[in-house]
């Protein structure tokens, strides 16, 4: 049958016409239904995908924050020539306290608890070593030198727990 003949026995029967339109009119709503349903899965998909996006960078950019402290405390913290140097613990601390601003207005809104646990970590840390720094006149060097070796040790499992989290499955 073609579509002339069909439109042909539409018109000779009465009532047929309005039984078509109400057909096409749950067709046209079924339709409308299933592109909004399409639309919004397609919508989280990509919500989920940009969080997951959003979160593989703030895991690396807290991987790379933890590199950047470890290489300053294994490094130029502990050089045997600057122990216990007043003018240069002080200069060491002023650092520490820029890198816990950077660290608090960076990861402030971080909603992630594994990688909150690993700020609160770093933040005890930068804190611990600021007060150590600043203290110094007021402490031996061995109680400086013991501190800072404590926190020398610290820094790599720091480290390696961020580390941990870059290559976690949701991120």
């Amino acid at each position: 049958m073609t579509w002339l003949e069909l439109l042909d026995w539409i018109e000779k029967h009465p009532g047929t016409a309005s039984w078509v339109q109400a057909v096409g009119s749950i067709a046209a709503i079924g339709a409308a239904g299933f592109i909004a349903s399409h639309q919004s899965r397609a919508e989280i998909r990509r919500r989920r995908e940009d969080e997951r996006e959003r979160s593989s960078g703030r895991a690396g950019r807290l991987y790379l924050f933890a590199n950047e402290l470890c290489e300053i405390i294994k490094g130029p913290l502990n050089s045997e020539y600057q122990q216990g140097i007043e003018s240069v613990d002080l200069k060491f601390a002023r650092v520490f306290e820029r890198m816990l601003d950077r660290l608090n207005r960076n990861f402030d809104d971080d909603l992630d608890a594994a990688r909150n646990v690993q700020v609160n970590t770093i933040r005890a840390c930068l804190t611990g070593l600021i007060f150590s720094l600043e203290s110094s006149e007021h402490t031996s060097p061995e109680d400086r030198r013991e501190n800072l070796e404590r926190y020398k040790t610290l820094a790599p499992k720091m480290l390696l727990d961020c580390a941990k989290l870059l290559h976690s499955p949701k991120t």
